[in-house]
């Protein structure tokens, strides 16, 4: 804050089909942006929601750890709407 830096929070997604198949059930995965939302809210920090992302087998390439052109791309438009201050600040 003394050097007027903002933070933002862009995390990634749960692979909820791989998960799913693991045994990780929607409610554990729920809880899990739920508290990425409270922390977010509780430091007033910008964050994407990738929380419809969860079930989505396009956005990470291979479907457990990595962005695919798909999740880039939506890395992409949060950071132009930070910047543009149009990310939602928790």
């Amino acid at each position: 804050a003394a050097v007027g830096a903002q933070p933002v929070l862009l995390p990634m997604p749960l692979a909820g089909t791989f998960l799913g198949d693991k045994g990780v059930r929607a409610d554990t995965r729920a809880d899990y942006y739920d508290r990425l939302d409270a922390f977010a809210r509780s430091h007033g920090v910008a964050m994407q929601d990738v929380r419809p992302h969860d079930l989505d087998r396009l956005y990470l390439h291979d479907q457990v750890s990595h962005l695919s052109s798909v999740g880039w791309l939506a890395v992409d438009r949060a950071l132009d709407a930070f910047v543009h201050d149009s990310l939602a600040i928790r």
